[in-house]
């Protein structure tokens, strides 16, 4: 008795994920986070929705400029320092 197997075609490393975060292995390596483990940094977000995945204190950038919200003095981007911001 034969068996037959089906074969599927490998997967490419563009969409291959091993940890499961969202992330392709190849995007990770490219970002610098690791491929094999889903919260790179261990702050406790996974890589995808983690804004500074390879920073541990940090986790939000509300306005997007590379800099976290616990170290940014303007979290909002509008010129305005936090401490001096109603909002």
């Amino acid at each position: 008795m034969s068996r037959r197997h089906t074969i599927l075609p490998q997967q490419s490393r563009e969409t291959e994920i091993d940890d499961n975060d969202l992330i392709s292995d190849e995007a990770e390596i490219t970002l610098g986070t690791d491929p094999l483990d889903s919260d790179t940094d261990d702050d406790g977000f996974t890589d995808d929705i983690d804004a500074l995945p390879l920073d541990s204190t940090e986790n939000m950038d509300t306005d997007g400029d590379n800099i976290g919200d616990n170290a940014d003095t303007d979290d909002d981007g509008d010129g305005v320092s936090d401490i001096d911001d109603a909002f």
